[in-house]
């Protein structure tokens, strides 16, 4: 894929370079087969092995779970401060896309009731 293609103003993250791939790894269990453990597995040593020998990957939701440090390697520093200060902007309560656990839901403020008397 060519990477100037892509409109720099969306969250999407995109390895460095001028051209780049895509590798979709599309995992199933299907009976007698390895468990979902050890996929998940699998997944992680690819994963550790691009890390390794230094290859600049993006790994697709819920594939991190190590929190903030993890999202700013995946969108980079300032493309992951942009998106939190977007975040905060508008959607100050996280309610928008829980599915993917990148940022935590906020308590709405709601008056006490006891308040309202």
């Amino acid at each position: 894929m060519w990477h100037c293609r892509w409109d720099p103003n969306t969250s999407v993250a995109l390895p460095e370079g001028e051209i780049f791939y895509l590798v979709a790894l599309l995992r199933f269990c299907r009976p007698g087969g390895p468990a979902v453990d050890e996929l998940v597995a699998q997944n992680g040593a690819i994963l550790s092995a691009c890390r390794a020998n230094g290859y600049d990957y993006k790994a697709y939701f819920p594939s991190y779970r190590g929190g903030e440090a993890e999202w700013s390697r995946h969108f980079g520093a300032a493309r992951w401060r942009r998106f939190v200060d977007r975040k905060a902007r508008y959607d100050p309560l996280a309610i928008l896309a829980p599915g993917q656990k990148i940022f935590p839901r906020a308590p709405a403020a709601r008056p006490s009731p006891c308040s309202l008397v």
